[in-house]
């Protein structure tokens, strides 16, 4: 994606974490390694297409929601 694409996307994803903050909800983000590149773009072996993750990359999600010190981790434990 070009950089005003990733930057838009990582705006979104700060205003999106700071609204589950103040109404104690969960974020996840997934602009992070491994899920994502250095450059903000999704890695190709965690994603179904540029755009959306794959069965690894849900995989890796699952594994951070269940580490997560949120409120979620507690109700998908198995």
């Amino acid at each position: 994606f070009p950089a005003p694409q990733i930057l838009r996307l990582q705006r979104s994803n700060a205003a999106l974490a700071k609204a589950c903050e103040a109404h104690g909800a969960s974020f996840i983000p997934t602009d992070q390694a491994p899920i994502s590149l250095p450059d903000g773009s999704l890695n190709p072996d965690f994603a179904a297409d540029r755009l959306h993750l794959g069965g690894a990359g849900y995989e890796h999600l699952r594994k951070w929601i269940l580490e997560s010190p949120g409120p979620i981790s507690g109700l998908l434990a198995p």
